[in-house]
């Protein structure tokens, strides 16, 4: 005890106050952390592919969902595609498709993340978000949403 009275930070701030800054900062320090970190993506709108979507009765599969979305959008028959799903809440699926071979020459490769739902009959597109990797950055760019040049 005896080394905390020796201990000031100021002689008009309490060590209370001290405590509440320090505290907030940190709060601050972590929200930035969380907050800041990710991708950048660009949200397409899906109304207009829902309104097709909900007369395709055929569509079981979520990589059937995403081919349809992909070739609906894209004329690319090279296309080179692979997908990666994961099972969400409420009938939903994360779908995340990657085109090795996208359509902008100037692109290596285009992410395309779909959130979808399924009722048993017809799927439902929640959100869909794309990114890509340019190819003057190489394979070691991060996905981001800047224009290719």
């Amino acid at each position: 005890m005896k080394n905390l009275e020796n201990l000031k930070f100021s002689p008009i701030v309490s060590r209370e106050t001290f405590s509440s800054i320090f505290g907030f900062l940190t709060i601050l320090l972590f929200l930035s952390i969380f907050a800041g970190c990710g991708e950048d993506t660009i949200s397409e709108d899906i109304s207009g592919f829902n309104k097709v979507l909900s007369t395709r009765y055929d569509i079981k599969a979520p990589e059937g969902l995403a081919k349809f979305y992909h070739d609906y959008l894209y004329d690319n028959p090279e296309a080179k595609l692979t997908y990666e799903m994961s099972p969400q809440t409420h009938n939903r699926v994360k779908i995340v498709m990657i085109n090795q071979r996208p359509v902008d020459k100037n692109m290596l490769a285009e992410k395309i993340e779909i959130v979808a739902k399924y009722d048993e009959t017809k799927w439902k597109i929640v959100v869909i978000n794309r990114n890509w990797k340019c190819r003057s950055k190489g394979d070691s760019g991060e996905w981001g949403i800047e224009p290719c040049i």
